[in-house]
């Protein structure tokens, strides 16, 4: 009697124990499930200087638009000229025309037309509305400070049977003090007049974010082109990049830097490496009224440092214009030129494409 009680006794313990661990189980698991919802609660406030007060999350701001998240309105875009007053825990960087950058959360400024940047407990700065070209969230996680877009454009014609694939794409990180992005495009044509030819591109590059509008920047890319009968071409540099214009309607960078190149053509087995130069700029010029329009030229000129007298010389072009939210119609040109290009190969490679387009 004396073991069966002790063991009954055990058993009821044990039952009581589980029992209650399953109680406190359950309620951190209904707790992490009524905390869920209070966490991804919106408790950023924008305030129009009509007086309307938007609760929501800051996405962005850039090309003079704050790109906005709401519960009852989905996603918006908010006119920067529009907004008298921002408030915000989350952290931000705070970019001005100048390149001077603050990072903080939003308080409570004391009049409107300012945003309070506070950059600890007890320091904050007053920063003029005016001046603000960016703010970016610096978010916690790797993934939540990526974005960027994809293009896919076709065309065939049945009178030639002509085949013609485009594809872009552009992966963006940001982080407080470096910035990366990742470009790759790929053009196939192919019909029963001409040879069929491919080009394809493929690009890092990462900055290191310094003040007054500077930054070092290092890059890597690899490169075919039957038009220019270049195989596979490698490509590593380093450089400056300085930001000459920098407002809430344009944009314009320039940059240079040596480069080390390794070259294999079509019509030659040998393995050409090289020391070259680089050169360029790209401009930006964006309208955010609706219909949305974006457009942007880049060019680079390269010399080369030990094959004297050659020259390449990529010109890239880029019009887009929204269709509905986040969806657009791109127009883009292409010119890539190289003097020394292979017996075989011609010194110019030329095309343009249209393609529909999402930006995420």
């Amino acid at each position: 009697m004396g073991g069966d009680g002790t063991l009954a006794f055990h058993s009821n313990r044990l039952m009581t124990l589980v029992h209650g661990k399953s109680l406190l189980s359950i309620s951190f698991v209904l707790a992490l499930a009524l905390a869920a919802p209070l966490a991804a609660q919106k408790t950023d406030t924008v305030t129009l200087y009509n007086g309307n007060r938007i609760t929501g999350e800051i996405k962005e701001l850039d090309h003079a638009k704050l790109k906005y998240s709401t519960d009852d309105m989905g996603t918006i875009y908010i006119e920067w000229n529009k907004i008298a007053r921002l408030t915000s825990r989350a952290y931000f960087e705070v970019e001005l025309e100048d390149g001077l950058r603050f990072y903080g959360t939003f308080g409570e400024p004391s009049r409107d037309g300012i945003v309070l940047v506070v950059l600890t407990e007890s320091t904050a700065d007053t920063v003029d509305m005016a001046l603000i070209v960016k703010i970016t969230p610096i978010k916690a996680t790797f993934w939540t400070r990526l974005d960027g877009n994809v293009d896919i454009g076709f065309t065939y014609a049945s009178a030639n049977s002509l085949f013609q694939l485009n594809t872009t794409a552009t992966v963006k990180y940001r982080g407080r003090k470096w910035s990366t992005r990742f470009d790759y495009s790929s053009y196939w044509q192919n019909s029963d007049s001409t040879a069929g030819t491919v080009r394809n591109n493929a690009s890092i590059d990462a900055k290191r974010l310094l003040q007054h509008r500077w930054a070092a920047l290092g890059y890597l890319a690899a490169e075919s082109n039957e038009e220019l009968n270049l195989d596979l071409r490698l490509t590593a540099g380093v450089g400056g990049v300085f930001q000459v214009v920098q407002t809430n309607s344009s944009l314009l960078d320039l940059l240079a830097g040596p480069l080390v190149t390794r070259e294999l053509f079509l019509d030659d087995p040998d393995t050409k490496h090289s020391l070259e130069l680089g050169f360029g700029g790209q401009y930006d010029t964006f309208r955010f009224d609706a219909p949305e329009l974006d457009f942007m030229v880049k060019l680079v000129v390269i010399p080369s440092v030990t094959t004297w007298g050659r020259v390449r010389v990529n010109l890239d072009s880029k019009l887009r214009y929204e269709l509905i939210n986040d969806f657009y119609i791109g127009f883009s040109l292409f010119n890539a030129f190289d003097n020394r290009a292979g017996e075989e190969g011609s010194q110019n490679d030329f095309n343009t494409t249209i393609s529909l387009g999402y930006k995420f």
